[in-house]
């Protein structure tokens, strides 16, 4: 009960169902749910991993405790402790999400029902690809209300739906998956977002690198690249190309301004101005007298920068490079086991999360997309991950020390991660 809770709960936060369909939120199925998954997850029984010494566990309590601590020193006392509350909920899951899978299994089922909900919301706001000459937003208001923020979920979500292209054995599952691929792809072009845009990229050719079918991966993009030049609208290539002229972009411009800014509120304050102040600081601290409006960051690492002082901005490229390095050296790890099936299925699966969390790092470098869901459900998926491949490599003695937690000893788990303790 609940995983499929937690699966719940990814479509009522990203899709707020009650938007389309308001008797649903008599329901308050978005506070209840979460709800009802960490009571349960704290109520059950069995062996559970020791999560407190992680080294992602403890760099998130860390991030979480420098923002409550921020509420003390904000300008606007509610509004950071609105940011608090956000990023405890968000944490939770976190917990939820690392502690509660227990199977490889159960990891593609949250990599699908992500996929869903993009796909969803695709779907829920079809003028993104009929009215190709305007940019739109996403009518489910939440934190992919925008575009930009769109295009950057997505791009998270995309090496997750190739890794399940790649697995699945079926051609119906592979057909549809394909699909789901392309209109990924395509809701990234339709958004015009240059940040998803050079994010998709990156991911790409990582993704490429990476993968044990360069053939297929290599023909996949050619595909890809082939349909974007032939279909994509004329506005998408006139905002990547105000790419190369800075001076002339006004949107980029003002990021830069927006840059400078929030690092000026860390270098006057070094703890930053506290959680969720740099809109109402912006004006106090840009270089440009005629600026009179509140600005955001544009960028999680600034965004961070402003609120929460060097210490903070440290946080999250902690995070990062740190998961980023766990996942590789495990990945380094498994390749020295006999060649099997589960080593391949291992390294297509880090290789995804490692795409994904590139994705998440570049995209938002132009996005205020710090206190969004994205950081901590990856931060759960690669710590639980890294916890499952690693079981399902004990018996060959490959398992580094950073990556070890408490084994799992029921047979069906060790069954689907391929032990032959199992039997």
């Amino acid at each position: 009960m609940i995983y499929y809770g937690l699966l719940l709960f990814f479509v009522f936060e990203y899709v707020r169902p009650g938007n389309y369909f308001s008797p649903l939120n008599i329901l308050h199925a978005n506070t209840l749910l979460p709800m009802g998954v960490v009571i349960g997850s704290m109520l059950s029984k069995g062996e559970k991993p020791n999560l407190l010494g992680d080294t992602t566990t403890r760099i998130i309590l860390f991030f979480l405790g420098m923002i409550a601590f921020s509420v003390l020193w904000a300008e606007v006392t509610m509004g950071a402790f609105t940011v608090f509350t956000t990023v405890l909920g968000y944490s939770l899951i976190y917990w939820v999400l690392a502690r509660e899978l227990k199977s490889i299994a159960q990891v593609r089922g949250v990599f699908g029902i992500l996929i869903f909900v993009h796909l969803l919301l695709a779907a829920l706001t079809p003028e993104m690809f009929t009215d190709a000459g305007n940019r739109h937003y996403i009518a489910s208001a939440t934190f992919l209300g925008d575009g930009n923020d769109y295009a950057l979920s997505v791009d998270i979500v995309i090496p997750l739906c190739l890794f399940l292209l790649l697995e699945t054995k079926k051609i119906l599952n592979k057909a549809m998956l394909g699909l789901g691929l392309a209109v990924l792809i395509f809701a990234v072009i339709a958004s015009q977002s240059r940040g998803g845009s050079m994010a998709l990229m990156a991911m790409g050719l990582y993704y490429w690198m990476k993968s044990d079918k360069k053939v297929v991966t290599g023909g996949l993009a050619a595909v890809a690249l082939v349909a974007v030049l032939a279909f994509a609208p004329s506005n998408y290539f006139e905002r990547m190309n105000k790419m190369q002229d800075v001076e002339s972009d006004g949107s980029a411009q003002g990021r830069i301004h927006a840059w400078q800014a929030g690092t000026r509120m860390a270098l006057y304050n070094p703890l930053g101005v506290g959680a969720g102040q740099f809109p109402n600081h912006y004006i106090r601290y840009t270089l440009y007298a005629d600026e009179t409006r509140w600005k955001t960051a544009h960028s999680i690492y600034f965004l961070i920068l402003g609120e929460m002082g060097f210490i903070g901005l440290g946080t999250l490229v902690s995070f990062i490079v740190y998961n980023l390095y766990a996942n590789g050296r495990l990945m380094r790890a498994i390749k020295r086991r006999p060649p099997s099936p589960e080593t391949v299925t291992a390294l297509r699966m880090l290789a995804s999360l490692s795409a994904a969390l590139m994705s998440y790092a570049i995209a938002g470098a132009f996005l205020s997309a710090a206190y969004y869901p994205h950081m901590w459900v990856l931060g759960g998926l690669m710590v639980a991950s890294r916890r499952l491949l690693s079981e399902s490599g004990t018996q060959v003695g490959q398992v580094p020390a950073t990556v070890k937690s408490a084994p799992l000893y029921h047979p069906a788990i060790r069954a689907v991660l391929g032990d032959k303790r199992a039997s």
